[in-house]
């Protein structure tokens, strides 16, 4: 009862006015329509493609449906910080698969919520021609335009979800296999201040050169 309480303060918090079901057959179950969809792109840093869903998710939340997508961080949904975990209880989520990994996908497996529906790129660039691109830092126009139709597509799917008053949605419950978010995460992995950056005391030495120390005062206050 206690994680249906936070729920429901959290939907309330967010300006939903959704209300919850605590007692119907032991499922929680939202009585009112969907309000919000949660996002959740690819955050691989290995790939441009990556830059691509990370983009296409920006869009959908800042452009096409500001007011009715929230962004998942997935890192932040592994490592429980508590916001995340409930936007992926809460809310149906839609994924956006970068590449034939499907790391998204995975990791909504395995922290146990399955999504409302998945955009898996590939498909979309085989479909369109369109190329993520060779840069990384920054997309070029091809990549641009890919991110634009994947937003696209998300939000035609969001859209769907939330205008649909018989879209059936179950709040889902994250596992977190015992991972638990750390507050003191420097007390535990022991991080002492170097030169500039900070390292477990238990961990090889660093030695930078005098020329690279200049930060270490600003950094380490």
């Amino acid at each position: 009862m206690k994680n249906a309480v936070k729920r429901e303060v959290f939907a309330r918090n967010l300006n939903t006015g959704i209300s919850i079901d605590f007692e119907k057959k032991g499922v929680i179950k939202l009585k009112e329509p969907i309000e919000r969809v949660t996002i959740a792109p690819c955050m691989g840093i290995g790939q441009t493609v990556a830059g691509v869903t990370r983009l296409a998710a920006y869009i959908v939340n800042e452009e096409l449906l500001p007011d009715q997508t929230i962004l998942l961080c997935v890192p932040a949904l592994i490592s429980g910080v508590i916001e995340d975990i409930d936007m992926a209880e809460v809310y149906p989520t839609i994924v956006i698969d970068g590449c034939s990994e499907k790391c998204g996908s995975h990791i909504c497996h395995f922290c146990g919520i399955k999504p409302a529906a998945r955009i898996y790129v590939p498909e979309i660039i085989h479909e369109t021609r369109l190329s993520p691109g060779h840069t990384r830092q920054e997309l070029e126009e091809s990549g641009k335009e890919l991110a634009r139709v994947v937003a696209e597509r998300v939000a035609v799917i969001a859209k769907s979800i939330l205008n649909d008053p018989e879209y059936d949605f179950e709040v889902q419950k994250v596992n977190m296999h015992g991972f638990t978010h750390d507050p003191e995460i420097e007390k535990t992995l022991d991080y002492d201040c170097y030169d500039g950056f900070y390292k477990p005391k238990s961990m090889p030495e660093i030695n930078l050169k005098n020329g690279e120390k200049h930060v270490a005062k600003v950094l380490c206050r």
